[in-house]
């Protein structure tokens, strides 16, 4: 075919199919044999697409340009949309997955955030819990201090007790030790008054001075 434009008009289009002497005769033009006519006859069969009309393809003549339509069936539409069908399950049940995960991720994320408020609410807890321990441990130590200063003045104050009472005892045994001793017999005999003697007299009042 030469460089120059060509173009295929529709009575080319739509020219009977040739025989096999059209075949044959343009071969020749072409500089084939006839040996190579059924070769070329059997590569431009065997490159037909595979539908179910299949026409026999004529022979390209100097000049003009083929045009081929290409029918496809309603099988190779089914055939060609199965891959694409599947493809978007499989791109649908993917986005579903990684949906899932994100899912479960957030949620882990949740409780871990729940776990770990928990354990800095626990630790705030054990941070008080010893601080009141210490005060409660110091505050025992102050009370053992002070029973044990209590303990000591009381057993002064017993100790002084008993100090005093001896020394009450050492001063009465003392004084008994200094008085006079009082000889010990029969009391002294003590004159009873006359009673006689001790009644006034009776007034004479018939006597006149």
């Amino acid at each position: 075919m030469s460089g120059t434009a060509r173009q295929i008009t529709a009575g080319e289009a739509q020219e009977p199919e040739l025989n096999e002497d059209a075949l044959r005769e343009a071969l020749g033009r072409m500089g084939s044999g006839r040996k190579n006519g059924g070769g070329a006859d059997r590569k431009l069969r065997s490159a037909a697409p595979p539908t179910g009309d299949v026409r026999r393809r004529r022979f390209v003549q100097d000049g003009q340009v083929v045009v081929e339509h290409h029918q496809n069936s309603r099988a190779t539409h089914r055939a060609m949309a199965a891959p694409q069908v599947e493809d978007h399950a499989e791109i649908d049940r993917l986005k579903a997955a990684v949906r899932e995960e994100q899912r479960r991720h957030e949620e882990s994320q949740r409780r871990l955030q729940d776990v770990q408020t928990q354990m800095r609410s626990l630790e705030t807890r054990a941070v008080h819990a010893d601080l009141r321990i210490k005060e409660l441990q110091a505050f025992l130590q102050e009370r053992d201090i002070a029973i044990m200063n209590l303990r000591a003045r009381l057993a002064v104050t017993v100790v002084k007790e008993d100090v005093r009472a001896v020394e009450l005892e050492n001063d009465a045994a003392t004084t008994v030790a200094a008085q006079p001793q009082v000889r010990r017999g029969r009391p002294r005999k003590v004159a009873q008054p006359d009673m006689a003697t001790s009644e006034p007299e009776p007034v004479k009042w018939w006597v006149k001075d």
